[in-house]
């Protein structure tokens, strides 16, 4: 039995169907897995493929052959869009490299079964010129409703006539021809066919678009993506081939090629890039001419551009979108501090170019002679889960022991510049994050300015990495956090043929840039592995140059998201005595333990309902507790908070958004010794019954601590501020705030400070000049603290003084501090926090 089933998009809180997907799918099949649902369109369940060979059909290189591709790609979008018997090619060329003979990455997926289902490999006749098209409108005639003529491809054809016609064929199951291949046709194979549109005759980008917009832009397009390509991009070449227009067709989408580079154009593409046409932070995918105007345009339309290139997604995405058959990798393990260590994270990326991503990447990762040797993060666009999700699985199952991690990079260039798109963007991008079975950790976003800092919070991250490339013999980087994310960017080159010297030499600049007897932490760039070489190859011998040539320094070679844990626990090496995480508590009444690389550890405490009770043992005395939880509900957790084993309140956990999204609360009330949360009955009642959560539990921390050793810390905006300080913000302060305007006679004083052993400041100094600030106890001048260079203002860094403290802290700038600074007018830096050892 059989069923009809439309596919429903859901984004920005928005639901609208895609038109033009009444797909026929078996019973118990699914396009997408329970709980998700997929941003892109996906075809009907595959239950066999027709393998193809198109090495004789492209063998020309030329113009023609890339118009018997055009042909070929859209006939296969056509029957694929319906049917379980998918056409499937193989020895397909690459776009974006421009090479026709590229690795074998579509025959890689039939035998290492990315591809599931029965194969046939017809007989092709190969003494015909095009012997796969020939082929196809012979044996898939009944397809095939007429034709849609263009302009023949060269280096000033009207690619908007080319793109209306191709739109069109898609909304009419037409067969787009060129001269040469209608020629071909109908002497060759004797297939005529009737013409149902004819885009030879216009004169002019504008007015084919404009044809095309008012014709075949209607309720049958999908408003999931809109696709962009042009053959005159890039200076023009039969190599710009058309391998992803199977996918363009089968999902009926509008393809354009205006181009922004030129202002007439540019200006017109208002005309379809607005939310009466797709809603904001809509993608736009395929291929654009150059990335600056072009880039630009779609981001202030409120949209955003990934390139898209590579063949059979008709195919590959009829597979099921399930996060759960994606294998989890290895949760992030920070390494033992070396304070004359050195911490690579080698990092091989094109941004969110899937040609690379695809053809380069996939071929040195499976088959590369120094495979899996060294640790090591791979770009890859997590749109994946949609478009081709057994390429996710297969690389998530197939990482060499976690030596192989998968950084996300959604897009070219950053959000879009609307509100509406913005928050579309961040909102799918997340979803896309949370629904990869923490196999996307780590991000790389382009934008490296304060104001996106927004952007890495709300989709939120274990660690991200900032810009796409240094320079080639390295660069100075920054480390900071954005809240609880480790940010840095990037040293040495990426889209270059860099030698492993050269990127042994981007690790050893940051190393030899830090100061002995500070460890130095570096993500550095491989190149991008489609015009760079092979990237196992170069991090293995970079490595090797490394370690033969340390300069008395210890090497660590770690995955990106290892690099991030251990730069986390190093800039905070002694976590409040007064943190305590629930995974190392006592649970009891079916409480456990799961993984979440979102958590404070990685770990949350779960299946919290009603006699679930997690219990802390020696907790520090306190004044108030905080609970960081993450509650994916709609309901108001409620769990009772018990000190000593008398129950002092209830606590409220309201809903975050989602399972990912951490947040806390703080309770008001006297804590040490044992403090347990617990649902008790009252707290189910109010929650609606006994089986429904109050969230999941990360860690509690005590404030007010005081006593046997305790540690408290103080955010610097929350001191009390005199002689011109003042209060900024900045995202990669532990409270999104720092205190600045330091100079000569500013102070920040902080009371009912625990007593301890030693402070700890956490600042920022992006100045040449070592800061200075006195330390006063209770009104007594006890140290001054030195603050050397961090490297940026957004880069913080901690010292620490050793001496008893306790009660009222202040830190001021006296005369002797600035003099040895070299003036009243020089700062001693940015401070964050202040803790108390």
């Amino acid at each position: 039995m059989k069923k009809k089933m439309t596919l429903v998009l859901l984004a920005c809180s928005m639901v609208f169907t895609l038109f033009g997907f009444s797909l026929t799918v078996d019973q118990g099949s699914k396009a997408e897995a329970a709980g998700y649902t997929a941003k892109l369109p996906k075809m009907p369940p595959t239950s066999a493929v027709v393998v193809l060979d198109i090495t004789k059909d492209k063998s020309e290189h030329s113009w023609e052959s890339t118009e018997a591709l055009l042909a070929i790609t859209t006939i296969q979008g056509i029957v694929n869009r319906t049917s379980s018997t998918k056409i499937y090619l193989v020895n397909a060329p690459q776009k974006w490299t421009g090479i026709w003979n590229p690795p074998a990455t579509d025959q890689w997926a039939l035998d290492d079964g990315l591809v599931p289902g029965t194969k046939t490999y017809p007989t092709l006749n190969q003494s015909k010129r095009f012997p796969v098209l020939s082929y196809l409108v012979q044996n898939y005639a009944s397809y095939i409703k007429g034709s849609v003529l263009y302009p023949s491809l060269s280096t000033t054809v009207n690619d908007s006539a080319v793109m209306a016609a191709i739109t069109a064929a898609a909304q009419t199951d037409a067969i787009p021809l060129s001269s040469a291949i209608q020629s071909y046709l109908s002497t060759t194979e004797g297939k005529t066919y009737t013409s149902l549109a004819d885009t030879r005759g216009f004169a002019n980008e504008i007015d084919a678009f404009r044809w095309a917009k008012a014709n075949y832009f209607n309720a049958n397009t999908t408003k999931a993506f809109v696709a962009k390509h042009g053959f005159k991009y890039w200076g023009g070449s039969p190599a710009l081939v058309p391998m992803t227009f199977d996918y363009f067709v089968a999902s009926k989408a509008f393809i354009y090629s205006l181009d922004a580079n030129k202002t007439n154009e540019r200006a017109e593409v208002a005309s379809l890039l607005n939310t009466t046409n797709y809603p904001a932070g809509t993608p736009v995918l395929g291929e654009i001419n150059g990335e600056l105007s072009e880039l630009q345009e779609i981001e202030d339309r409120g949209y955003f551009f990934t390139f898209l290139d590579g063949a059979n997604y008709s195919v590959h995405s009829s597979y099921a979108s399930d996060p759960a058959a994606i294998t989890a990798p290895a949760a992030p393990v920070a390494s033992t501090i070396d304070n004359n260590g050195v911490y690579v994270a080698f990092y091989v990326t094109d941004g969110d170019n899937l040609s690379i991503a695809e053809y380069n990447h996939h071929n040195y990762w499976r088959n590369s002679g120094y495979k899996g040797q060294v640790p090591m993060g791979w770009s890859l666009p997590p749109m994946l889960l949609d478009l081709y999700p057994k390429k996710l699985q297969w690389l998530s199952a197939n990482n060499y022991n976690n030596n192989y991690e998968l950084i996300a990079n959604y897009n070219d260039g950053s959000a879009p510049n609307t509100a509406a798109g913005e928050t579309a963007f961040t909102t799918a991008y997340k979803d896309y994050l949370s629904n990869s079975n923490g196999l996307f950790r780590s991000m790389n976003y382009f934008d490296t300015s304060a104001a996106a800092n927004n952007i890495i919070t709300t989709i939120n991250p274990y660690f991200s990495i900032r810009g796409y490339q240094g320079a080639t013999n390295g660069n100075p980087v920054s480390w900071s956090s954005i809240g609880q994310i480790p940010d840095t960017t990037i040293s040495g080159s990426t889209q270059s043929t860099a030698t492993p010297q050269e990127i042994a030499n981007a690790a050893k600049y940051v190393a030899d840039h830090t100061a002995a007897g500070t460890p130095a932490f570096v993500v550095v760039s491989v190149g991008d592995g489609g015009h760079s070489g092979d990237p196992s190859e170069d991090a293995a011998l970079a490595k090797a140059i490394m370690l033969n040539n340390a300069g008395g320094r210890n090497y660590h070679f770690l995955r990106p998201v290892d690099l991030a844990a251990t730069w986390k626990a190093y800039s905070s090496p002694t976590p409040p005595s007064g943190n305590y995480e629930a995974e190392s508590a006592t649970l009891t009444g079916g409480v456990a333990t799961y993984t979440n690389s979102y958590a404070s550890g990685g770990q949350i405490a779960g299946s919290f309902y009603q006699g679930g009770a997690i219990s802390f043992a020696n907790v520090a005395s306190g004044s108030s507790v905080q609970i960081r939880y993450a509650n994916g509900s709609t309901v108001q957790g409620k769990a009772s908070l018990y000190v000593g084993g008398t129950d002092v309140a209830q606590v409220t956990l309201p809903p975050t958004g989602s399972w990912d999204t951490f947040s806390t609360v703080t309770v008001n009330v006297t804590v040490g010794g044992t403090v347990k949360l617990q649902i008790d009955a009252d707290d189910a009642a109010t929650m609606g019954g006994s089986f429904t959560t109050a969230g999941n539990i990360d860690k509690i921390t005590v404030s007010g601590t005081g006593g046997g050793g305790g540690q408290s810390s103080f955010e610097a905006e929350a001191a009390a501020l005199a002689g011109g300080a003042a209060i900024f913000t900045n995202g990669g302060a532990s409270g999104g705030q720092i205190v600045g305007s330091f100079y000569q006679g500013g102070s920040l004083t902080f009371t009912g400070a625990a007593s301890g052993s030693s402070l700890t400041v956490r600042y920022a100094n992006g100045s040449t000049i070592t800061g200075r600030a006195s330390l006063y106890v209770n009104g007594v001048d006890v140290a001054q603290i030195v603050l050397p260079p961090t490297g940026s203002w957004n880069t913080f860094s901690t010292v620490t003084v050793n001496g008893a403290v306790q009660g009222t802290i202040k830190i001021q700038i006296d005369a002797d501090d600035a003099s040895t600074m070299g003036g009243s007018f020089i700062t001693a830096g940015n401070l964050d926090k202040i803790t108390i050892n």
